[in-house]
């Protein structure tokens, strides 16, 4: 009889074994509620074709869209000045978002870096928005800096938008600025966006920042009448998705993040923020009172 129970309990283990090697890792390396991800998708962001898939991305200093002054401390004398970012003179791709460091990091503790929640499979960082006072996602890692800046510029360089904000003290999550109803973006433009946590208020080369652009289109009016025919937030961001407007896809499927957390991971997932799916939302950002 222990003879039999022996048997039975190595076939067990090899089977638990066998399981979790044939498993793709998405399956089992999320929260338990992800569980059922390997069932028919909710929705996903259709990605790039092959032709047009991103360039590998790279970690390193870049242009900002603030003038910074120049670094005086002797103690990097390599380390080079940000530039200002001049719209399509310096970038004229705007390739995918890339996440800049300052001079140290020691102001942050990242697992996962400050990362803009829009598509990281695409070979541009410009997403396309209907909305003319969109709003932005990014995850936040922690830190213990107290207020972070945000600003929004138009093609050619002038500030639309400006704002500082406190952050959560020692709390990851991610973090939604709306651009205020009083500014209205203007449709067939491009805005490009920059999102910096301010590490020393007296030495803004260590900000820890990143940036990425938003394009303002216009909707048909066939897609105006299926929008309007649909009520549920998923089948709205379904059409949204296959269009390929992200930030409406986005936050119709952030409404359902409680009541249908499968349609939140699906749609992370198929964009390559796999990362970020069971990172919670933070109370922010609220307006730094002067």
């Amino acid at each position: 009889m222990n003879k039999i129970f022996k048997i039975t309990k190595i076939i067990s283990s090899i089977t638990i074994i066998f399981t979790m090697i044939l498993l793709p890792k998405s399956i089992y390396s999320f929260s338990e509620h992800h569980s059922n991800s390997f069932l028919k998708q909710t929705i996903k962001f259709p990605p790039p074709p092959p032709s047009e898939q991103p360039p590998k991305r790279t970690i390193g200093t870049g242009a900002r869209l603030i003038e910074i002054p120049p670094n005086d401390d002797e103690s990097n004398p390599n380390f080079p000045p940000p530039t200002i970012f001049r719209g399509n003179e310096t970038a004229p791709n705007f390739p995918p978002p890339t996440i800049f460091r300052g001079e140290n990091n020691r102001c942050i503790r990242k697992n996962i870096p400050l990362t803009p929640l829009i598509p990281q499979n695409q070979n541009t960082s410009i997403v396309k928005t209907a909305e003319t006072n969109p709003t932005i996602y990014i995850y936040i890692p922690e830190t213990i800096a107290d207020n972070a800046e945000f600003i929004l510029v138009d093609s050619d360089k002038n500030t639309i938008f400006r704002d500082t904000y406190k952050i959560p003290f020692l709390k990851s999550g991610i973090i939604t600025i709306e651009i205020p109803e009083t500014i209205s973006l203007s449709s067939g433009k491009k805005y490009y966006w920059e999102f910096a946590i301010i590490c020393n208020p007296d030495d803004r080369n260590q900000d820890q920042y990143l940036n990425a652009g938003i394009e303002i289109i216009e909707l048909s009016e066939d897609f105006q009448r299926k929008l309007e025919l649909e009520e549920s937030p998923l089948e709205k961001a379904k059409l949204y998705a296959a269009a390929g407007i992200w930030p409406e896809t986005l936050i119709n499927v952030a409404q359902l993040r409680s009541s249908n957390p499968q349609a939140w991971f699906d749609l992370l997932i198929s964009v390559g923020l796999e990362e970020i799916v069971d990172e919670s939302f933070l109370n922010c950002c609220n307006l730094e009172d002067n």
